[in-house]
């Protein structure tokens, strides 16, 4: 194609059609029904998959106090009261929230985390101690096998790693 020609037809070429700009809108207008109808289809699910992710988060700051300040660090599962706190091993006292108020309980069924609940643990007792290397225990004794340290809503698992603690999350 002649430079010369090419320049010629886009100095012609005044704008877009009418055609084009209703093609454009109705594409744009499908997007954002799509986008939409899938963003107000649950907010539970949501807040359950949020709530995961919190979760997994709390477990790895759990590990990470343990091995910074050289205390272990229990975490005390309560599936009949929707919760889990987080407890130095040595004086079963509350870690401080990281909000700097109150202690670290996190609670589900309320507030931002209403639809949320604990399902399940799989346990000894109910808890899971990170010990100064990081190494997860349960009821005192190492894990031999990768455990479910809590069930959201019969859907998200949170498995924890032996040996190093890798905490992760599961999907039913």
């Amino acid at each position: 194609m002649n430079c010369k020609n090419y320049r010629t037809i886009v100095a012609n070429h005044n704008g877009s059609t009418f055609m084009e700009v209703i093609v454009v809108i109705a594409v744009v207008g499908i997007m954002a029904a799509v986008g939409l109808s899938r963003m107000k289809s649950s907010p539970a699910e949501t807040q359950r998959a949020n709530a995961a992710h919190v979760v997994i988060n709390d477990f790895r700051y759990a590990q990470e106090i343990a091995m910074t300040y050289g205390r272990s660090v229990r975490i005390d599962v309560e599936t009949g009261l929707n919760l889990y706190s987080l407890k130095w091993h040595d004086t079963n006292e509350y870690l401080p929230s990281i909000t700097g108020t109150g202690n670290y309980i996190r609670r589900f069924g309320e507030n931002e985390f209403e639809n949320v609940s604990i399902t399940n643990t799989d346990l000894t007792n109910s808890n899971l101690r990170f010990r100064t290397n990081g190494e997860p225990l349960t009821n005192g004794q190492k894990l031999t096998q990768s455990r479910i340290a809590l069930t959201l809503n019969n859907k998200y698992k949170i498995m924890v790693t032996p040996e190093t603690g890798l905490v992760t999350i599961l999907m039913n």
